[in-house]
């Protein structure tokens, strides 16, 4: 009956053990994978306003030489 009752008390500590640690590096990744969220975002913000840009010039240029086109009638 003392075995028994030892390995109750153990398996109770070590159950106790990890959801201590669980609880604690919860929050820590939920916090890491926040952060890597918010980095990606930026990268794909950063890449979307880059081509966006340069989708604008080249638009820019296209229709500036229509005009020049359709002035000299080319």
């Amino acid at each position: 009956m003392n075995n028994e009752l030892m390995m109750v008390r153990t398996l109770w500590w070590v159950a106790r053990g990890r959801m201590i640690e669980a609880k604690r590096t919860e929050g820590k990744s939920r916090g890491a994978s926040a952060l890597e969220w918010a980095i990606i975002s930026a990268i794909l913000v950063t890449a979307a306003v880059l081509i966006g840009n340069a989708v604008y010039n080249r638009v820019q240029k296209s229709s500036g030489n229509l005009e020049k086109c359709t002035n000299a009638v080319c």
